[in-house]
């Protein structure tokens, strides 16, 4: 469950342009400019993808112009390096505006809000911890609600140093730090490793430092322009890390201090949330339809019969990096949990399709049966739903507006 992390922030990028600012924007690059479900997007030079998730708004990133120049790719979630967004929507035959996007914990910005003294104050801990590192070139990379990230090159490497700005962001890397290592041992694909943790001089308890993972982090629909759904290596390479993930001993992750999720407990709180609060905003069928699906899941014992694993919690197309038609990365373990194995689908089931989760189910030796199919198609409902609450509860209006969107998608 991810509603903890707040998972997307509503930012500006920048400062709103007028539309000459914009004109001039799209007259720099016009061979990056293409017209996707309605609006014009400015392209990624490097190719990196988008910040937007399953069927949030698609904007365009660019490295910053430093960072282009030194050759670096931009990678997203626990991964992300200094770029440009733009989302520049397309309203008629000439008009265009920048609009506010949805982005993701580790959203990027140009700008991140970062108190007075922040850069001696990191360069101060990161040299208490690693002297050889502290004196490289440092940039913002972007902030979320629990964490903000930093980039430092050092020589010929480049390291993302994440700092947290709350309890739970402190709690959630403590988590890592501990589990991380191990883990690493269990996966053949690279996943963050810390090279240190130090006292965190920007909030609560300790930062963490790490190599950046090799890879591309690509969106949705990335991955399908690329075909990378039907080449025969990245579902059988998802198929092996789940497993591997799910593989993990229990009684450790518990001694490491992972967290234990019960989806019955939390979605049947969510019901009750989503009864009083999303289902109003709904055509009555549609609130009828929603609410059924919660109460089938939960109703069904046979859900909640699978023994809890270690789980990623946050399995998504974007947090394996590719290189070529290769993964070669995982990110973003700042959800992990013990809970329900099948979780760790629920995400890629909207974001592919069904013959590719039943290949990947394959690769696992497992079915891909009526009962997970329901579970999934649940989940997929839910997810939105549980947008909208999070829209409501925090006055993000476009969240809300776009979880109502999504869900009167699903349930037309």
């Amino acid at each position: 469950m991810r509603r903890r992390d707040l998972r997307h922030a509503d930012l500006p990028i920048q400062h709103p342009p007028d539309r000459a600012e914009v004109d001039a924007e799209v007259a720099e690059r016009p061979h990056q400019v293409e017209t996707r479900r309605g609006r014009g997007v400015v392209q990624p030079v490097t190719g990196l993808g988008t910040t937007g998730r399953r069927q949030h708004t698609r904007v365009g990133v660019e490295p910053d112009r430093p960072h282009r120049e030194a050759g670096a790719a931009g990678q997203f979630a626990d991964r992300v390096e200094g770029a440009v967004v733009h989302a520049v929507h397309f309203q008629g035959s000439s008009q265009w505006r920048l609009n506010r996007i949805i982005i993701e914990e580790f959203a990027v910005s140009r700008s991140v809000d970062l108190p007075d003294g922040w850069e001696p104050a990191v360069r101060a801990a990161v040299a208490q911890a690693r002297p050889d590192l502290a004196g490289g070139p440092l940039r913002p990379l972007g902030a979320g609600f629990e964490s903000v990230a930093l980039l430092l090159e050092a020589g010929a490497g480049a390291y993302v140093l994440r700092f947290p700005r709350n309890e739970d962001g402190a709690e959630g890397i403590a988590c890592e730090t501990r589990l991380l290592p191990e883990l690493a041992e269990w996966l053949d694909l690279p996943i963050p490793r810390f090279a240190f943790t130090a006292p965190n001089p920007l909030g609560p308890g300790t930062f963490c430092c790490y190599p950046v993972v090799p890879g591309e982090s690509l969106s949705e629909d990335e991955w399908h322009a690329r075909g990378l759904l039907d080449e025969p290596d990245p579902v059988r390479q998802i198929a092996e890390a789940i497993e591997a993930i799910h593989s993990f001993p229990v009684e450790r992750a518990r001694q490491l201090g992972v967290p234990e999720v019960d989806l019955r407990s939390e979605f049947a709180g969510d019901l009750e949330l989503v009864r009083a609060h999303v289902a109003p905003l709904l055509p009555s069928a549609q609130a009828s339809t929603l609410l059924s699906a919660y109460e089938d899941y939960l109703a069904e014992d046979a859900n909640f019969d699978a023994p809890p694993t270690l789980t990623h919690a946050d399995i998504s197309l974007d947090h394996f990096l590719i290189t070529g038609t290769r993964v070669t990365g995982l990110i973003d373990f700042g959800d992990v949990c013990i809970g329900d194995p099948d979780y760790d689908l629920c995400y890629l089931w909207p974001e592919t399709n069904r013959e590719f989760v039943r290949r990947l189910q394959e690769h696992r030796g497992r079915p891909l049966d009526s009962r997970l199919e329901a579970k999934l198609r649940f989940w997929a409902l839910a997810d939105p739903a549980t947008d909208v609450l999070h829209g409501i509860e925090n006055d993000l209006p476009d969240v809300r507006d776009e979880g109502l969107r999504l869900l009167g998608t699903l349930l037309a």
